[in-house]
């Protein structure tokens, strides 16, 4: 039974890295990374989002709705992210079901 567990658990924490790969990292690349990663010139409110230990000071595991980054993202809050328009709905998707699943 433990061996059927730690399966599926290693099972679960690839198919989340291969989400993350393929829906989160190319929009924080694209999006975010400019101004918010260690190599950013200027590294915008301290926030280094190419850091898992800073993504997460933005980000309630489990809950995309208390995550100041998805609300950043929504438009919803005082911080407006990125910049440039806000995202697509399904990227807005992407980034809630990301949040939403740890």
């Amino acid at each position: 039974m433990r061996l059927v567990l730690l399966a599926a658990a290693i099972l679960t924490a690839q198919a989340d890295d291969t989400f993350f790969e393929k829906n989160i990292r190319p929009v924080l690349a694209e999006k975010c990374w400019s101004c918010h990663s260690t190599g950013a010139k200027l590294v915008h409110a301290g926030l280094k989002l190419d850091n898992k230990a800073s993504r997460e000071s933005v980000i309630t595991l489990n809950k995309p709705e208390d995550s100041r980054l998805y609300k950043a993202l929504l438009y919803t809050g005082a911080t407006k992210m990125p910049p440039t328009g806000k995202l697509p709905p399904e990227t807005l998707e992407n980034f809630r079901k990301w949040i939403a699943d740890g």
